[in-house]
C-alpha cells in the first residue's frame, strides 16, 4: 500500500465525525461554520470517490457549483430544488464503500447524540427541544434517525458487550424525543425496528436439504404484536389522553387533507407528467377557504380562545408543505419524480430480498449490513414519508439521508469477494 493510498484510506475512516461537529455547530447557533462542514465533508467524499472512477469528477463539480445553496441555506424554502439534489449527491458519497467501513461511520455518525443531549442540558427543562437553526420537527426526525442507525450498530456488534453499549448509547436518546415534544421519534424508530426485524428473519436457509426452514413464528408474532399495540396504544394516547389531544387532533386532520389537496393539483392544473415545479405555489391553493375542514376541526375542538386565533390564523395561510413526502414529490416533479422514488425503492427491496436469501454460509459482511443496520434506517424513511415532507428538512438531514441509503450498494470484504 503506497502513502497516497494510505492517506485516502485514513480519510475514510475519519472524515464522518464531520457530522457530528456539524451538528454541535448548528445547535450552537453556527449555521454557516456547519454548512461549511457538511460541504467540506460532501466534497472530500465524493473526492475520494473520484480516486476510483473518474466519473465522480462530474458529480463533484456539481456539488461544488450547488455548494452556495447548502453552505448560505439559500434552498432552505419548503420548496426548492436543491433538497433531492443534496440527497442525491450525499448517495453518491457513500456509494460502493466496504462493508467493514461502514460500522465506524455509523459509529460517528450516533455520535450526535451528544451535543444534542449537551445542548438539552443547557436548556430549561419546561421548555421544548428547538433551537434557532433546528426546529423541533427537523430535530425530531434527526433524533429517530440517530435511534434507527444506533440500533444497527447494536444488531451488526460482533461481541454482546459492544452490543450492550450501543444499546446503552441509544437509550440516550429516549429522553431527548421526551423533550422535543414530537410524537414521531418515539414511535416510528420501534416501528421500523419491528418490521425490519420480521422481514429480516423470515429467509430460507439453503443448509437444511428440505429447503426452506420453518418461519420463525413467535419472533414474527411478537413484533406484530408489538406494532399492534404501539399503534392502539400512541392512538389513545395522542387523541384521547394526552394534555394536547386537541392539538393533535387538529394538527393530523390538517395534514390530511393537505396532503390530499396536494396530491390532486398536478391533475386540476393538467400537469401530472411533471409536476408544479419547486416555487411553492401549491399551498395558496391549499388553504382554510378552499379545505373548509381545516377551519371546522378548529371550531369543534377543545382548543383554547388563544390556540383557537392562532390555528386560524395558521389555516387561512395554509400549510407550507404536504407534510408526506411522497404527495409533494408527486405534486412538484409530477409522475416522472414519483417514477424514480419508487425505481429507489424497488432497488433497496431487491438488495434487501438478495441478502436475506442467502443461507448462513453464503452471507457477507454486506448482507449483514443490508439487513441489520440499512434495512431498518430504510423503513424509518418509508414510514416517515407517509407523515412528513422529511426531504425538505435541513441540509444535515438530507445529507443522512443520502449516506445512510448508500449502506445497500456497500461491498462486501475483499476475502469474501474471493471466497
Amino acid at each position: 500500500m503506497n502513502s497516497h493510498t494510505q492517506i485516502f484510506s485514513q480519510a475514510d475512516c475519519w472524515l464522518d465525525l464531520c457530522i457530528p461537529a456539524a451538528t454541535a455547530l448548528l445547535l450552537a447557533a453556527q449555521p454557516l461554520a456547519a454548512y461549511s462542514l457538511v460541504g467540506f465533508w460532501l466534497a472530500a467524499r465524493l473526492s475520494l470517490q473520484c480516486t476510483k472512477q473518474p466519473v465522480y469528477l462530474i458529480l463533484l463539480c456539481l456539488a461544488l457549483t450547488s455548494m452556495g445553496t447548502m453552505v448560505l441555506e439559500r434552498g432552505s424554502a419548503p420548496s426548492d430544488p436543491s433538497d433531492l439534489l443534496i440527497i442525491a449527491l450525499a448517495f453518491a458519497a457513500g456509494v460502493h464503500r466496504p462493508a467493514q467501513r461502514w460500522h465506524a461511520s455509523l459509529s460517528q455518525i450516533s455520535l450526535c447524540l451528544l451535543p444534542i443531549a449537551i445542548a438539552a442540558c443547557l436548556k430549561s427543562p419546561e421548555t421544548l427541544l428547538q433551537f434557532p437553526d433546528i426546529n423541533v420537527n427537523r430535530l425530531s426526525f434527526l433524533l429517530g434517525l440517530l435511534i434507527s442507525a444506533t440500533w444497527g450498530l447494536a444488531e451488526t456488534s460482533n461481541t454482546g458487550r459492544s452490543r450492550l453499549a450501543w444499546l446503552a448509547w441509544m437509550s440516550l436518546a429516549l429522553p431527548l424525543t421526551l423533550l422535543s415534544g414530537s410524537r414521531a421519534p418515539l414511535a416510528l424508530p420501534v416501528l421500523a425496528i419491528a418490521i425490519a426485524k420480521l422481514i429480516a428473519q423470515t429467509y430460507p436457509n439453503r443448509t437444511h436439504g428440505s429447503g426452506l426452514t420453518p418461519l420463525p413464528w413467535r419472533n414474527s408474532f411478537a413484533a406484530l404484536t408489538l406494532i399492534v399495540v404501539l399503534a392502539a396504544g400512541a392512538t389513545q394516547l395522542w387523541y384521547h389522553n394526552a394534555s394536547d389531544s386537541g392539538i393533535n387532533r387538529v394538527s393530523d386532520t390538517w395534514r390530511a387533507h393537505t396532503a390530499l389537496c396536494w396530491a390532486k393539483q398536478p391533475f386540476s392544473q393538467r400537469q401530472p407528467w411533471l409536476g408544479l415545479g419547486h416555487i411553492n405555489n401549491i399551498r395558496k391553493r391549499c388553504d382554510s377557504d378552499r379545505l373548509p375542514v381545516m377551519q371546522s376541526v378548529i371550531d369543534n375542538s377543545t382548543l383554547s380562545e388563544q390556540q383557537r386565533k392562532i390555528a386560524s390564523r395558521a389555516a387561512a395561510k395554509g400549510l407550507p408543505h404536504a407534510h408526506n413526502s411522497y404527495v409533494q414529490i408527486f405534486a412538484e416533479t409530477g409522475i416522472a419524480g414519483l417514477a424514480a422514488v419508487v425505481i429507489a425503492g424497488i432497488w433497496i427491496a431487491r438488495m434487501t430480498q438478495r441478502s436475506r436469501l442467502k443461507s448462513a454460509i453464503e452471507r457477507t459482511s454486506k448482507d449483514e449490513l443490508v439487513r441489520r443496520a440499512a434495512l431498518p434506517i430504510a423503513i424509518y424513511l418509508a414510514i416517515t414519508g407517509l407523515t412528513t415532507s422529511f426531504h425538505i428538512f435541513l441540509p444535515l438531514n438530507q445529507i443522512l439521508i443520502g449516506y445512510s441509503l448508500a449502506m445497500f450498494s456497500a461491498t462486501p470484504a475483499e476475502q469474501e469477494r474471493l471466497a
